[in-house]
């Protein structure tokens, strides 16, 4: 019976250290996407798509006049699928996302929302 007991104690640390490692590998990974997601070479990637969206994004004369990281994940099919808030308005989000070609960080395509689409069609379409 004590055999039995030490078994099962060391079953139970093996589990908990693998539990463990993975929880830490976890955390790694997201503090090197984090890394990424906030470098300068994303940020120029954002503004890209910003002003593809609105050529005059991030000026006075554009519709989009900020944005904000608002989430980040990793891509089930490789990369990262970044969430941009703009104008701190909840209902105009666009998502990015970001892979890497030759050690450089690109742009994979993205898409925007209904509400920020919108209102920049309104507003091209009043100029």
């Amino acid at each position: 019976m004590k055999k039995v007991g030490i078994f099962l104690i060391g079953v139970l640390a093996v589990i908990g250290i693998s539990l463990g490692g993975w929880k830490v590998k976890e955390i790694i990974e997201h503090q090197e996407m984090a890394k990424i997601v906030k470098s300068e070479e994303a940020q120029k990637i954002y503004e890209d798509e910003l002003k593809f969206i609105d050529e005059n994004a991030l000026t006075d004369d554009g519709i989009i006049k900020s944005y904000q990281i608002d989430s980040f994940e990793q891509n089930p099919m490789g990369g990262i699928i970044v969430y941009l808030r703009i104008n701190d308005n909840k209902n105009y989000s666009v998502t990015v996302f970001l892979g890497k070609m030759q050690d450089k960080i690109v742009g994979e395509g993205g898409s925007w929302s209904p509400e920020l689409s919108d209102s920049v069609k309104k507003e091209t379409s009043n100029d």
